[in-house]
């Protein structure tokens, strides 16, 4: 199997109020898995969604990222037996810079 990130970029960006020298902006990645059935996929996906919740709490205060969401989940399987199974993740976060 095969995962690849890709970054989708910045989504929103906001100041933190009027006089605040704080910026908050919202990134997207895109996380794709490539296996070569099904149950490789889905388990792979599995454990990659588990690090992250596991991961969370420490993202907040070592990185300050927050509001993990998980977008969509889609399956994209080319056609036939001996097509390759993917799954693609969207992942967006919130960044807060200038604390």
């Amino acid at each position: 199997p095969v995962v690849t990130v890709v970054d989708r970029g910045l989504t929103s960006w906001r100041k933190g109020g009027m006089q605040s020298t704080v910026s908050i902006q919202t990134l997207s990645i895109e996380i794709r898995i490539w296996a070569r059935n099904v149950v490789e996929r889905d388990e792979l996906a599995q454990s990659i969604l588990d690090r992250f919740r596991t991961r969370m709490n420490s993202f907040s205060t070592t990185e300050k990222i927050h509001n993990f969401r998980f977008g969509s989940m889609v399956n994209v399987d080319e056609p036939g037996d001996m097509g390759i199974r993917s799954k693609i993740i969207n992942v967006e976060f919130m960044e807060i810079l200038g604390e």
